[in-house]
């Protein structure tokens, strides 16, 4: 039998813009484990994010500090307009 992973996505601002009820019914539907916080801090962020496959970003900034506790994310998703909340640098 073949086992398949189940994937993490850390949903960031989940108090300031709560997850929709279709953004929720669509990660259900892949399977997706969804792990919901604010995100007011880079420790915060991090200890969720250490985990996870991918990261959704509303209006949390992502520092780069962040990324090297990112053992697993291999995309970041800004739901809005603009990389400016994501430390490209």
């Amino acid at each position: 039998m073949e086992s398949t992973k189940q994937f993490t996505v850390l949903r960031l601002n989940s108090h300031t813009m709560p997850t929709s009820d279709e953004e929720r019914k669509i990660l259900h539907s892949l399977n997706v484990r969804i792990i919901e916080i604010e995100g007011d801090s880079d420790e915060e962020i991090s200890a969720a994010a250490e985990n996870a496959d991918a990261v959704i970003v509303v209006s949390s900034y992502i520092r780069t500090s962040v990324f090297h506790h990112m053992k697993n994310c291999r995309i970041i998703s800004r739901l809005g307009t603009g990389y400016d909340k994501i430390d490209i640098d």
